[in-house]
């Protein structure tokens, strides 16, 4: 691309320059750029009227282009161990690289940075080049697990015999394409390595970078609970090592930064923030090959969306003459969201039927949360009835699942007629969650016409003759006729029972007292007839001696 000065403007202390790029089309692209004329420090003006610097003295146009060739999308993985190397052996480097960016990368190319030096390469020098090619890595989404997206390439390495005893670090250079644009950028890892004695450390034999500047490294970390939901509070236990061997690091702060979500200043926020306020910890100090743990207790919010979350340790130290050193290290908190459905009425057609028909259940079943429902599906148990099994696959967060199954009647109803539509459906990690529905079938008894069997209990023959015939035909409607009445009959007979159970439990008082008022007036009235019969008896002698 061609670059010329448009315009300068000299203002004090900076001047001002115009950048525009003129392209094969005549297209310009214009932006401002301020330079200091006493250190040549280059300023680019930015869209919020911020200012952002390039880098420092040297030629301008090669800063503005190398202003673009830095991307942080590609990354090694959070789960992997630094390997460790001891003299003389081989030794396997592996690189776990994910792709974080929401664009997919292609060609991407990884080569070793190596040295002939003991102190910045602990490997021999066995063969020119070393890259490993990636053809290509997709992009992320929030429904997708970003530890299967993973990618690794490897190396094996011989350690060399004057190696260090201590930590060295493995610089790749990495170029890739992403929307059309070529990308360079750099890898960063670690190996342990165990010298020959008396071979001395990289602390004091050699490593000029370790020795000068002690490096402060984060080895693990895990969250109580272990699985965070969305609006849940947790803590994050963050453990982190001191790899000098020799120098006790002292006047160590650590700040914790979430990413932040949004895309503008007045929808932003970070992901987590501390229940305290703080996002600071101090230690006072870390010995010599010595590990430490942060606990910081922050909430998650809300309406995140479920996929790993990148939370930044900011690190700054003193150790021994040295002050103010930074380092930095990146830990991914996966964030969960809770499953959630809701079904719609059932459909039930018909609701009455025989030993050996089907009835037709249809209802629906809505994904309302903010997750992916996988391996949705639903079984019918009763022991009236079988089958009935239906496989929807998976929902998406605010899908709608249809749910169209036939159950057949095996035995006659014997209760009150329920049935159970089982729904189950799994979550990202394969686990299993049921919810279940009841609704009423009642299935009555195969009718079977006895009009249409011979003395023998045999079905009578059909007539011969081309004619259609009429018997089945009558049977299938009087047994469907019957089953009607039946089921009518049965559901009359049970609410008038009921009724009647309760017009008994009434009047049961009632009763109770009319036998006994019954029982005392036929007691008087046997008394009379037998003083009246005395009487008679008495009556008919008088006449006889007359």
């Amino acid at each position: 691309m061609k670059r010329e000065f448009v315009k300068w403007l000299a203002a004090g202390t900076l001047g001002m320059v115009l950048l525009a790029g003129f392209g094969a089309t005549g297209s310009v692209k214009a932006e401002e750029t301020y330079i200091n004329p006493n250190t040549n420090e280059v300023y680019i003006k930015n869209d919020d009227n911020t200012f952002s610097t390039v880098s420092g003295n040297g030629n301008l146009e090669q800063q503005l282009t190398d202003k673009t060739n830095t991307s942080k999308f590609l990354r090694l993985s959070d789960d992997w161990s630094i390997p460790s190397a001891t003299y003389g052996q081989s030794v396997q480097v592996v690189l776990p690289v994910v792709n974080y960016s929401n664009s997919g990368l292609s060609d991407i190319v990884i080569t070793p940075v190596t040295d002939a030096s003991v102190s910045k390469w602990p490997f021999e020098l066995e063969s020119t080049g070393g890259s490993r090619v990636i053809k290509a890595m997709p992009a992320y989404h929030f429904n997708e697990d970003i530890s299967a997206l993973r990618q690794e390439v490897n190396w094996t390495f011989t350690t060399r015999d004057d190696v260090l005893t201590g930590y060295y670090p493995l610089t790749f250079d990495v170029t890739y394409t992403m929307d059309g644009q070529h990308v360079t950028d750099t890898i960063t890892s670690y190996v342990k390595t165990t010298g020959a004695p008396g071979s001395g450390s990289t602390e004091n034999g050699g490593g000029a970078a370790n020795s000068s500047k002690p490096r402060m490294i984060v080895t693990g970390f895990t969250t109580e609970p272990a699985t965070v939901f969305a609006g849940d509070t947790f803590t994050v236990h963050i453990t982190i090592e001191n790899t000098s061997e020799t120098t006790t690091i002292s006047n160590a702060l650590f700040d914790l930064q979430a990413v932040v979500q949004g895309k503008d200043e007045d929808t932003s926020y970070a992901a987590f923030l501390p229940t305290s306020g703080s996002s600071s910890v101090y230690m006072d100090t870390i010995g010599p090959n010595t590990t430490k743990q942060i606990d910081i207790e922050m909430q998650a919010k809300s309406d995140l969306v479920q996929k790993p979350y990148v939370l930044t340790v900011n690190m700054k130290y003193d150790a021994g003459t040295q002050f103010d050193i930074s380092d930095t290290a990146n830990v991914s908190i996966p964030i969960k969201q809770s499953s959630k459905m809701e079904t719609s009425s059932m459909d039930i057609m018909p609701d009455s039927i025989m030993v050996g028909e089907q009835s037709n259940v249809m209802f629906s079943i809505y994904n309302t949360g903010k997750t992916t429902l996988y391996n949705v599906k639903t079984r019918f148990e009763g022991d009236t009835i079988e089958g009935g099994d239906t496989y929807l696959g998976n929902l998406t967060s605010g899908s709608t699942g249809n749910v169209d199954a036939m159950i057949t009647g095996i035995a006659e109803t014997m209760d009150e007629g329920l049935v159970k539509a089982i729904v189950s459906y799994e979550d990202e990690s394969g686990n299993v969650t049921e919810e279940e529905k009841e609704f009423t079938l009642f299935v009555s008894a195969a009718f079977i016409d006895e009009g249409a069997m011979d003395f023998t209990g045999e079905m009578m023959p059909e007539p011969e003759g081309g004619g259609v015939p009429v018997g089945p035909i009558v049977v299938a409607v009087v047994i469907a006729a019957v089953a009607a009445g039946v089921f009518f009959w049965i559901r009359k007979k049970k609410q008038k029972a009921k009724k009647q159970l309760e017009e008994d439990l009434d009047g049961i008082d009632e009763i109770e007292t009319s036998d006994a008022k019954e029982a005392e007036t036929t007691d008087t009235d046997e008394k009379a007839e037998t003083a009246e019969s005395h009487i008679d008896t008495q009556e008919n002698k008088g006449e006889t001696n007359s």
